[in-house]
């Protein structure tokens, strides 16, 4: 138990040291969680999902203007 103690408070003294470093040379930004290449990844995945969406709402409203006929059309792509 003593050793995880020891290695908590060795782990939390580096970090302490890295974020002080990081201020000194002007870094900090290297910190931010909200500008790692996983949180942009993230982003760009909710920003594809709700444009998916979006672009399908769209599809349905427009498909529903159309009769029956024209939608029968669309799907085997003859609507001209």
């Amino acid at each position: 138990m003593a050793t995880n103690i020891a290695g908590d408070v060795l782990g939390l003294y580096f970090l302490v040291c890295m974020q002080a470093l990081y201020e000194r040379l002007r870094v900090t930004f290297l910190l931010d969680e909200s500008d790692t290449i996983i949180a942009y990844e993230e982003r760009g995945k909710q920003k594809a999902a709700s444009t998916a969406v979006s672009h399908q709402q769209a599809m349905d409203a427009f498909a529903s203007s159309l009769g029956r006929v024209q939608q029968i059309e669309l799907m085997h792509g003859k609507l001209v």
